[in-house]
């Protein structure tokens, strides 16, 4: 599921900057702003994914 999240963010990713490429100056900076807000997005996922990940294994080992 996180594979997935994080394949579905990176083209959505390469997407926005290919659009930018393509926009004029002036509009690029929302594409960056865009950009931006994924990256936050998928370091959220990472995280939260990674935190379940511990407590789960806490609970295998009886912590």
């Amino acid at each position: 599921m996180l594979l997935l999240s994080i394949f579905l963010n990176l083209a959505v990713a390469i997407l926005i900057l290919f659009l930018s490429y393509n926009s004029p100056a002036s509009q690029r900076k929302k594409y960056y702003w865009l950009l931006a807000m994924l990256l936050l997005n998928l370091l959220i996922m990472v995280y939260v994914f990674n935190q379940r990940a511990n407590t789960e294994t806490r609970h295998l080992l009886g912590g």
